[in-house]
């Protein structure tokens, strides 16, 4: 790789101070400080926590209520049973409660009641009346069922895996800009090594120019036309200077969360070589990668899960739609007796049960809300299953693209080598004529300039290859990840 020794890198000239970054590090700092990557993440988390919290309906809820009353009636007629009648009362309710996911609810009550009066036609003036019951309420048609009951919480859970889906495709997508990043530093630096060569060739130049100026076998028009040369190739070098700190800089964003860290200051180095051409780049075919990418990508498993949203919406809208048939089963106890501890025994005993069986039905007449909210689901079906459909034409056009550039720039790579082979052998050539009499400045100037041009464009298509392999990868929604 090129040193960082140029001016345009902050001032930083001491390649020992170089940021020496390997792709691999590159990604594992992207993954764990970019910001945006962890905004998706923390959406993700927020929304998991919202799906869990969403069955807590169904959990267990226990409830007391306690209730002390103490009053005096002034007594309005002979049977009143005193002057001033005083009756107190002291009553514990205490109730158990749960909700079933199938749609079911289970209730048990029980509660006690203590009285003390000085009415004297009371039979018992201290008295305790106790009640226990057991309930279970069951919907036969209209909120029946595990789908219709948890729906909220089938859709709040597919939501979660939606989100969660979408900040993995945020980090492959976050993996696939580090990498073109990368490797567009890894090209701006050769770019800038081919135009450091470049300059070195016309100042070579413009030196034998000038001693066949002053051994009489020159012209002053042959300096000036070098002179003129290394100064056009002064501003190429002084332009991809200037690209290769712009590259830093775009990789840093993508790396750094900090506007203080050290990275901002120091010239990177890439550490990783490009990878070499595949012998034979058709291995992978289009129908190969579009199997994988129905499987991995990011776009389509969400686009499942609003198709499996709205089907959610739609069971519980169905049912909805449904009349009302509910099952209601109670089994009671209840007793009362002077002795507190005696109700109570009877009472739990089931010494004087009652149970009862409750069908209740209800049809509402018309139904327009419950009907047009059935059809108003089964048409968001449809359109979430055609949104996928139509994601799924994009991304076959998006792998077979991937896969053609693969292609496309494994050949571009080997055309361009043989060209620079071709560029380097007439530039020698030419150079040899020029030594021997036979060729011009401008010839030698215009041969440098072609080898200039197939340097530039062999090291650009080494490039272009290594982010068509990334591309490939993110086509197939495999970046970061093993199969």
């Amino acid at each position: 790789m090129v040193p960082a020794s140029s001016p345009g890198w902050d001032g930083e000239d001491a390649e020992d101070d170089a940021w020496q970054l390997s792709l691999a590090e590159a990604l594992g700092l992207a993954r764990r400080d970019n910001l945006g990557l962890e905004q998706a993440r923390t959406e993700a988390d927020a929304a998991r926590f919202d799906a869990l919290s969403a069955w807590g309906a169904f959990d267990w809820v226990f409830s007391a209520t306690a209730t002390y009353a103490d009053n005096q009636n002034q007594a309005t007629n002979s049977l009143a049973g005193s002057d001033v009648v005083e009756l107190t009362s002291t009553e514990v309710a205490l109730d158990l409660v749960r909700p079933f996911t199938y749609g079911g609810r289970f209730e048990a009550h029980f509660d006690t009641n203590e009285r003390e009066t000085n009415n004297s036609f009371f039979n018992a003036p201290q008295l305790t009346e106790d009640n226990l019951r057991f309930s279970y309420i069951q919907p036969l048609l209209r909120g029946a069922g595990f789908n219709a009951t948890s729906s909220e919480q089938i859709v709040l859970d597919l939501t979660s895996r939606r989100i969660a889906e979408a900040a993995r495709g945020a980090r492959q997508t976050l993996e696939t800009d580090v990498a073109a990043a990368y490797w567009d530093l890894v090209a701006a630096l050769e770019q800038l090594e081919v135009r450091r060569s470049a300059l070195t060739l016309g100042r070579e130049q413009l030196t034998r120019e000038q001693q066949r100026l002053a051994a009489g076998d020159g012209t002053e028009v042959d300096v000036l036309q070098a002179r003129t040369e290394i100064s056009t190739r002064s501003e190429q070098f002084l332009a991809s200077d200037n690209e290769v700190a712009a590259a830093m800089d775009a990789l840093r964003t993508l790396l750094l969360n900090d506007p203080e860290a050290p990275g901002w200051r120091r010239p990177i180095q890439p550490m990783t070589p490009l990878p070499d051409v595949d012998s034979d780049p058709t291995h992978t075919t289009w129908e190969a990668a579009w199997q994988v990418a129905l499987e991995r990508r990011s776009e389509l498993r969400q686009a499942q899960y609003d198709v499996d949203a709205a089907r959610a919406r739609l069971r519980r809208a169905a049912s909805d739609r449904l009349s009302g048939l509910d099952l209601t089963l109670n089994l009671s106890a209840g007793a009362n007796d002077e002795d507190r501890d005696v109700a109570f025994r009877n009472t739990t005993q089931f010494d004087f049960p009652s149970w009862s069986a409750i069908v209740r039905y209800d049809m509402p007449l018309g139904n327009r809300t419950a009907a047009n909210a059935e059809r108003a689901a089964r048409e968001r079906v449809r359109a979430a299953l055609v949104a996928r459909e139509q994601r799924e034409v994009e991304i076959l056009s998006d792998v077979r693209r991937a896969v053609r550039e693969v292609r496309y720039r494994a050949a571009a790579v080997r055309a361009s080598a043989e060209s620079l082979d071709l560029a380097r052998r007439q530039l020698d050539a030419e150079r040899a004529r020029f030594d021997a009499e036979l060729s011009t400045t401008f010839r030698v100037l215009e041969f440098q300039q072609s080898w200039i041009e197939a340097s530039s464009n062999a090291s650009r298509a080494r490039v272009d290859y290594a982010k068509a392999l990334v591309d490939l990868l993110r086509a197939q929604g495999t970046v970061g990840e093993t199969r």
